[in-house]
């Protein structure tokens, strides 16, 4: 009903409950359904707690390892000394900057799962400039010859000591 009617989460929750009494969706998921609904349309940019926005990408499932799915990280990268939120240099990170998309290539991707990767990311680079409003550059970079502007989107000054785990 977000997506499709344009509702906030409290107006979808009166419409639930009113015919599914039983309804009780868990924190997390409020939570979910709040950031999803100020993503399409709050025009604030920084109105989600978490800026900018990274999506990791990564194998949903051990079976099906060509199966690549986008996960926006809940937490901000390198957010303070004692995070352990970096960029994995076994993956392949989207980042949502104010002007700029940064799709960031880790060192020990796996070349042979590289196109599948590759694919899932434009697929999902696409969603999200249909559907979010996201920038229109996009950047493609690789682990250790990121552009300073990449950092500084990160919102740290430079390469952090421990940039990639």
């Amino acid at each position: 009903m977000i997506f499709t009617e344009g509702i906030t989460f409290a107006e979808g929750y009166k419409i639930v409950k009113a015919r599914r009494q039983c309804a009780n969706p868990n924190m997390t998921f409020i939570a979910q359904l709040d950031w999803f609904y100020k993503r399409m349309y709050d025009p604030n940019f920084k109105s989600l707690p978490v800026s900018p926005r990274v999506f990791c990408l990564l194998s949903h499932q051990t079976e099906d390892p060509q199966r690549i799915v986008c996960k926006l990280m809940l937490e901000n990268l390198y957010a303070n000394n004692n995070t352990t939120k970096s960029l994995d240099p076994r993956g392949m990170f989207i980042v949502i900057g104010q002007d700029t998309i940064w799709q960031w290539v880790g060192n020990e991707l796996i070349a042979g799962n590289q196109a599948a990767y590759q694919e899932a990311a434009q697929h999902q680079i696409d969603l999200l400039q249909k559907h979010e409003r996201a920038p229109q550059k996009v950047v493609t970079i690789y682990q250790g010859r990121e552009d300073p502007n990449f950092w500084k989107c990160l919102n740290v000054p430079g390469p952090p000591k421990d940039a990639y785990r």
